[in-house]
């Protein structure tokens, strides 16, 4: 996988374009999308094989949400995970990752200790009905950003998030003014000039092995898109 050069998108308008028409008036019709760019043409094969596997849940610009309100005012999951788990098993039965993007959305801005475990508790009801793995995307903290802080709790709003999920995951860009624990092996402060090195720390994994720490760096070629190598 070291080898391997795959890009997020042609570009952050187009993804979230796509994003958007996913969502459909009739939250029955509610399709689950990804979008994926690949900048060489030899790993496409595989590219569509992973496509057809992973899918993403476009909350942006969607009156739909996860999470709701309910006649009490307390936050709980509502039918979209059902509906989700419907469509997965109609239309994307080899699927093994579902992409919740992203949790404020899914809640609809409430970032509560209550909120959150609602969310896990909707992730649940996908990850049990189809047997697979469900992935929400959140931001971390604005102290966890301005500070480096890449543990399970470095996500913005209630801890409950992480303390009720399996798995945290923390992506984060590495800059030279960071602790040195951070940066890619071998690396001083003079080599991220004109660079842009990201970070993949699994910081929590429970009834599992830890992954092992990963850098991207997102390289800029002259000519196709943009696209993030291991290094």
């Amino acid at each position: 996988m070291r080898n391997s050069t795959i890009s997020a998108s042609s570009s952050r308008r187009h993804s979230v374009r796509a994003l958007r028409s996913a969502c459909d008036t009739n939250p029955l019709a509610w399709k689950v999308h990804s979008h994926l760019h690949y900048a060489r043409p030899d790993l496409l094969p595989r590219a569509y094989e992973i496509r057809a596997r992973l899918h993403i849940i476009p909350m942006h610009g969607s009156p739909y949400r996860l999470v709701a309100a309910g006649e009490h005012g307390r936050p709980g999951p509502t039918m979209l995970p059902h509906r989700v788990v419907k469509l997965v098993k109609a239309k994307f039965p080899a699927t093994v990752a579902v992409f919740i993007e992203t949790v404020s959305r899914a809640n609809g801005a409430d970032e509560s200790n209550e909120a959150f475990a609602s969310l896990v508790a909707a992730g649940e009801i996908i990850a049990h009905g189809r047997d697979c793995g469900v992935i929400a995307v959140h931001h971390v903290s604005k102290a966890a950003a301005v500070n480096g802080i890449i543990d399970a709790q470095a996500g913005r709003g209630g801890s409950s998030l992480a303390d009720t999920c399996r798995a945290s995951t923390v992506v984060a860009l590495v800059t030279a003014d960071m602790q040195a624990a951070l940066y890619p092996p071998g690396f001083t402060n003079g080599d991220f000039a004109d660079r842009e090195i990201v970070l993949v720390e699994n910081a929590r994994s429970s009834y599992a092995r830890k992954a092992e720490r990963m850098h991207l760096e997102r390289i800029y070629p002259e000519h196709g898109a943009p696209y993030l190598r291991a290094i």
